[in-house]
């Protein structure tokens, strides 16, 4: 006859508590640390937004979402940016999404994204993130606005790089094969996103027909042109900072080195020798990487309008300020006066780097 084996009671208790704890570390090690890496099938692809991990910055919608206008998304769901504001902000939280490529050649990046701007009501808010190739050189490996091109709170996969102020273009890499990063950072709020897709073009394919070729805001060529360098003068009056000549870029900056000059307004002028009337002016300046520098911009002493450049991660695109119906006549005094900014992101010393406010030209189109 078998004899029964009775466990004492404290080993009952280490035996539930053991299993315990391996159940708790085996749910735990179940959450993913990183995004899977995806291969190809049929030579695409395919990266769900909800595949990687998220922190307090992002929300992850599935079917139960409150919000109807994400219905209709691939996978099993998607992801909302909910920090800072709708209008802009620095690469914060990012995104990382792993792939392999067993075929080099060049790949066409293309995703899916939803626009909601539940806070401004505004069309050209919370449409955008940040996105870079981890490893690749120049603007494609560093990160850069993905903007959605389209109506708000409906998906579209017309969602662009801009790889400079106004140039929009679906993002072409050149891989050879391994596996390869993708980042999304978040830049303004409520904008979601639903996959990404990559897909090797043949060799015969058109770039022009695939809409790789970046597309350049048509820049007005206006009744005047003036340029900063050649027509406009330094104001040297008391309360103005000194300004300087980059003639590698064609503008007038402030030596924000000085940092006396950081603090006023520098300026620069010119006297107005075309006809009188009433016209669009329009102020191109120089975005920077360190801050985000303020204009102003005066006929006389009279005040046409305030512009600051927007944020950017790449240095020197063109920006455009537009103001409307502003009245100049023969002999009047043009000034724009600009101020260096920081937005505390670029080390340098021991403080942080900042913009010099440069500017380029400003440009007349006569109304009447």
């Amino acid at each position: 006859m078998r004899k029964s084996f009775t466990l004492p009671r404290a080993f009952h208790s280490l035996i539930l508590l053991t299993g315990g704890l391996f159940l708790a570390a085996t749910v735990m090690s179940a959450k993913p640390l990183a995004a899977p890496i995806v291969e190809a099938v049929d030579g695409v692809i395919v990266i769900e937004a909800e595949s990687a991990p998220i922190d307090e910055n992002w929300v992850l919608h599935g079917k139960d979402s409150d919000y109807d206008f994400v219905k209709g998304f691939s996978g099993d769901g998607c992801v909302q940016y909910k920090h800072g504001t709708e209008v802009s902000g620095p690469p914060t939280s990012p995104l990382t999404y792993r792939f392999k490529v067993n075929e080099g050649g060049d790949y066409m990046l293309t995703a899916r994204g939803l626009e909601a701007p539940l806070e401004t009501g505004e069309g050209d808010k919370a449409n955008d993130c940040y996105l870079r190739l981890v490893g690749v050189p120049n603007y494609q490996g560093q990160f850069t606005k993905f903007v959605l091109l389209g109506e708000s709170y409906k998906w579209s996969w017309n969602v662009k790089l801009e790889s400079a102020h106004h140039y929009f273009e679906s993002p072409l890499y050149p891989l050879k094969p391994g596996v390869y990063q993708i980042q999304i950072a978040g830049r303004s709020k409520n904008f979601f996103l639903d996959r990404l897709v990559l897909r090797r073009i043949a060799e015969d394919e058109s770039v022009e027909d695939l809409g790789l070729k970046p597309k350049k805001f048509k820049e007005a060529k206006g009744d005047y042109q003036f340029k900063a360098i050649e027509d406009f003068s330094p104001v040297k009056e008391d309360g103005f900072g000194s300004v300087y000549i980059d003639k590698g870029r064609s503008a007038i900056a402030v030596n924000a080195a000085k940092e006396e000059l950081r603090k006023i307004w520098s300026a620069a002028d010119m006297k107005f020798t075309g006809k009188s009337g009433t016209y669009m002016l329009v102020l191109k300046t120089l975005t920077e990487t360190d801050g985000e520098s303020t204009y102003r911009v005066f006929i006389n002493d009279n005040r046409v309008g305030n512009y600051s450049n927007p944020g950017s991660v790449i240095d020197y695109s063109p920006s455009y300020a537009t103001f409307e119906n502003v009245e100049i006549n023969k002999g009047d005094t043009i000034r724009i006066e600009c101020k260096p900014d920081t937005n505390g992101l670029i080390p340098e010393g021991d403080g942080t780097a900042w913009s010099r406010g440069r500017w380029v030209s400003v440009l007349l189109d006569k109304v009447r």
